[in-house]
């Protein structure tokens, strides 16, 4: 029988054997996974070339992502208006319940009286609750407004100077008024002189519109509005005009049809807004999409264009027109969104501080489409001289 020293002696050779085979803990075997390869990319293949359709579909969806986000942009807005309005109970007897409302100051939209009484016959700038329904147009603007009566008209014209929320509406206008005036008379031609007189029709009656904006005087007020929505058709058919009367020089039997057309929607466009229906606020999205096919019918002469000069001849044409155009329509993003005041709060400083002034997605779309228009009498003069004897390709 082995003896107690000799157990002792095994026991430990058999720990010593064991504690060999153990794994040490402060270095774990971990499987490695090896990278996967990239997939390598054809050799024709860029990030740029993807098809018209995927391009497309792609700008669709972008467009759809930024609208949804808009308009729970709204959404919220209009909540917190909600949350933040103080709740008034109002207590009276049960007894004159039903026959005496008028004991207790109820809600009720404003009337000129009161907003001319609130104004100080026009004296001080009031806010977008103290207006009339009438005179009431976005609600993203809430403070600086004019309320001025018909007789004080030497008042209205003085307000052109002042701040308020149309001050940087209107300037941006006269300045550019003047500043036609000194560069573009005398005129080289027919077609200049048709979008310089339409460009000054149209700063004149923008310029009558957002003055008489703050008059008291709905009648007045309403047919200076119409007088300025006529002059933006003026001018997008003068624009339409001009791609006619310089892309089909060589060829008056062709462009007289295109100046037909142009000049009948000039009609129509002169027309409708004189209709009550037209100038509603609710129907404010008819408004513009009426001016947007207006500008689209630049397509019919530029097709034209295409089928005498081929695509060369087209390209040539409307590269001096692309600046323009992209100006324009980014205008119309922002006055369309109501960009950038729809992110501000209402009662928020910087919102009072751009409503003094009338910094805002109006006056932003003024200086787009000023720039635009000067470019476009920059690209006029390119055209003039390239397509003014040219022929058929």
């Amino acid at each position: 029988m082995p003896s107690r020293a000799n157990r002792r002696r095994a026991s430990r050779r058999r720990n010593s054997r064991a504690s060999d085979t153990k794994v040490p803990v402060s270095a774990p075997a971990v499987a490695i996974r090896p990278r996967r390869p990239l997939p390598a990319h054809p050799a024709n293949h860029t990030p740029f070339t993807q098809s018209a359709p995927t391009l497309i579909y792609n700008a669709s969806v972008l467009i759809g992502q930024i609208r949804t986000i808009l308009a729970l942009v709204d959404r919220s807005k209009k909540q917190k208006v909600l949350d933040d309005e103080p709740v008034v109970v109002v207590e009276e007897p049960a007894q004159e319940n039903h026959h005496h409302c008028h004991h207790h100051k109820c809600a009720e939209p404003a009337t000129v009286e009161s907003a001319l009484e609130k104004s100080c016959n026009g004296e001080k700038l009031i806010s977008f609750e103290d207006l009339p329904p009438a005179w009431q147009g976005t609600p993203y603007v809430r403070h600086g407004y004019r309320f001025i009566p018909l007789e004080s008209w030497p008042a209205i014209v003085r307000s052109m100077f002042t701040f308020n929320n149309e001050f940087l509406n209107i300037q941006t206008h006269v300045i550019t008024f003047i500043w036609t005036l000194r560069n573009y008379l005398p005129v080289a031609d027919l077609g200049e002189l048709i979008i310089v007189v339409a460009v000054l029709f149209c700063l004149s009656a923008s310029i009558l519109g957002h003055t008489m904006g703050g008059c008291s005087h709905r009648g007045a007020m309403e047919m200076c509005g119409r007088i300025d929505y006529i002059g933006i058709v003026w001018l997008l058919c003068a624009c339409n005009a001009t791609l006619v009367f310089y892309g089909f020089a060589a060829y008056p039997h062709i462009a007289y049809p295109f100046l037909g057309l142009s000049a009948l929607m000039a009609f129509a466009g002169s027309t409708l807004p004189l209709l009550s229906w037209f100038n509603a606020h609710e129907n404010r999205n008819w408004r513009l999409g009426f001016f947007i096919t207006l500008k689209t019918m630049c397509l019919l002469p530029i097709l034209g264009i295409w089928h005498l000069y081929g695509l060369a001849g087209m390209k040539e044409f409307l590269l001096p027109f692309l600046r323009p155009v992209a100006l324009s329509a980014l205008g119309i993003v922002f006055f369309t969104y109501h960009l950038p005041e729809r992110f501000m709060d209402p009662n928020g400083k910087w919102a009072r501080r751009f409503d003094s002034v009338g910094f805002g997605s109006h006056a932003i779309w003024h200086v787009l489409s000023v720039l635009s228009i000067t470019d476009w009498s920059i690209a006029l003069g390119v055209v003039r001289h390239s397509f003014a004897a040219r022929a058929y390709a």
